[in-house]
């Protein structure tokens, strides 16, 4: 017997004997209820297309719970720094300590605040093309 045919018949069996009395002898021998040691495992192979541009900061917009090995969990608000691009949809990344594949379409990027420290460097970078000159007036 198929394994999803087992599982299929444990659930209608459960929810049938639900309705019976406690004294009522059970329907089925106990050899067809029992569920393999070894439930099916899905794996899925992923190729990684590119490596994801660093220094981009993504926020989980949609929790989700892996379907497949290899994959993470990500809760809703957690940060995620995103690794590479796969095909299918599914971007590896880190988050909560765990490396892993999910859907990219439950991430949004934050967008960058520029930092006080670009903001000396540019400072800086323009002070040395322009000097220490002032512009007056309309440009």
């Amino acid at each position: 017997m198929h394994s999803s045919s087992v599982h299929l018949l444990c659930l209608s069996y459960l929810l049938f004997s639900l309705t019976l009395s406690p004294i009522s002898p059970p329907l089925f021998p106990p050899s067809l209820l029992s569920v393999p040691s070894s439930a099916p495992v899905v794996v899925v192979q992923r190729r990684k297309l590119y490596s994801a541009v660093p220094g981009r900061h993504f926020v989980v917009v949609h929790a989700y719970r892996p379907q497949a090995e290899g994959e993470i969990p990500l809760y809703k608000n957690d940060r995620v720094k995103v690794l590479s691009i796969g095909e299918g949809g599914f971007w590896e990344g880190s988050a909560r300590g765990q490396v892993g594949w999910f859907p990219a379409e439950c991430v949004e990027e934050i967008p960058a605040k520029p930092s006080e420290e670009r903001m000396r460097k540019s400072l800086s970078m323009l002070t040395q093309i322009f000097g220490n000159r002032r512009v007056v007036g309309d440009l």
